[in-house]
């Protein structure tokens, strides 16, 4: 059920950004049903071709298992996106679980789409932080599909959590928040901003409660002092994102800043708190227009005994402007301060 659950997960929110034109060329999903079931029937579920044509593999498990055996014993298939999948699997040199994360055969020769992928890993990777789910190593596989292994977090993404329980209460709702803030905060002075801020990117732990800031697969890296800023991989105008969490220069295919993660931090925060958006929006449309022009109802209107300055501070970080949004560090540390005090 729980792979089921994901798999719908995954199909949604490939429709949704079909819909808001992130996927450039994207073919439509009845035809992607088509030929997947006919790849099925061929008795090849990962299909990968060479430059000639020729068939490189069709088994993208036997392949982990057969060329990372020596380092990894792979458990099972966790889930299936529309660019990655990822395994879970055992290091027996250090008696850990670990996540392999492999780039889909399908999309093998979308250069874009690679770069990203290999972009995560680096991105990742560069980061040291107690919210930021690590990066082990990275690699190549044979057929040249890159992979990274990763931290295993065994817990529950907040989508799920607020599946099963509801909106969360204010102060719970304020912890993973400023958890949040404090990873955005790293992942900024590095020059990498996330892009895709929302409830399926966040994991609480199971054990530790302690919540963690994953899939950097749409981050952008930006110039930095330490560091330059690599080739761009979006177009012009392109949307990258779901329009539902998307600040409003994402919308509208503007330049992204660090200032979009924090927009997208203050949707989350109402969604957790208050079980909704602050704008009256369901199409992709409207969430466009609201986000560019629409004002947000004020939390109070939802949740009446709301604290004014966790109200404020939401507020601030919905400006429609970048630079009058405050930053993930001043974010976190006003969080915080709120929890030290209540």
């Amino acid at each position: 059920k729980e792979l089921e659950v994901d798999a719908l997960d995954e199909t949604l929110e490939l429709v949704e950004r079909i819909r808001a034109g992130g996927i450039p060329g994207a073919i439509s999903l009845e035809a992607a049903t088509r030929s997947r079931r006919e790849a099925k029937e061929r008795g090849g579920g990962h299909r990968l071709l060479d430059d000639s044509g020729a068939v490189i593999s069709t088994d993208l498990e036997a392949l982990l298992k057969d060329e990372l055996g020596s380092r990894l014993q792979i458990v099972r298939l966790l889930r299936e996106g529309s660019t990655a999948s990822v395994y879970l699997a055992r290091e027996p040199g250090l008696r850990r679980l670990v996540a392999v994360k492999v780039f889909s055969p399908s999309l093998a020769s979308d250069s874009r789409a690679r770069m990203r992928f290999e972009r995560e890993s680096q991105a990742i990777a560069s980061l040291s932080h107690p919210n930021i789910v690590t990066v082990y190593w990275a690699g190549s596989l044979s057929n040249r599909l890159p992979y990274m292994v990763m931290q295993h977090v065994k817990g529950r993404t907040l989508s799920d959590r607020i599946k099963a329980e509801g909106q969360l209460d204010v102060r719970e709702s304020v912890r993973i928040l400023a958890a949040a803030a404090s990873a955005l905060s790293a992942a900024h002075l590095r020059g990498i901003v996330h892009r895709d801020v929302r409830p399926r990117n966040i994991f609480c732990e199971e054990t530790t409660d302690r919540v963690l800031l994953a899939d950097f697969g749409l981050a952008a890296i930006l110039s930095t002092e330490d560091f330059e800023a690599p080739p761009r991989l979006t177009l012009t105008g392109e949307l990258i994102g779901i329009p539902r969490y998307m600040s409003p220069e994402q919308s509208t295919g503007g330049d992204i800043s660090e200032g979009s993660d924090i927009y997208s931090l203050a949707l989350l925060g109402y969604e957790i708190m208050a079980g909704c958006s602050p704008y009256d929006a369901e199409t992709d449309q409207e969430f466009f227009e609201a986000h560019a022009s629409g004002r947000p109802r004020k939390l109070s209107e939802v949740l009446p005994k709301i604290d004014h300055e966790i109200e404020t501070l939401l507020v601030r970080c919905l400006a429609k402007k970048s630079h009058h949004r405050p930053a993930a560090a001043v974010v976190a540390r006003d969080l915080n301060a709120w929890l030290a005090a209540h």
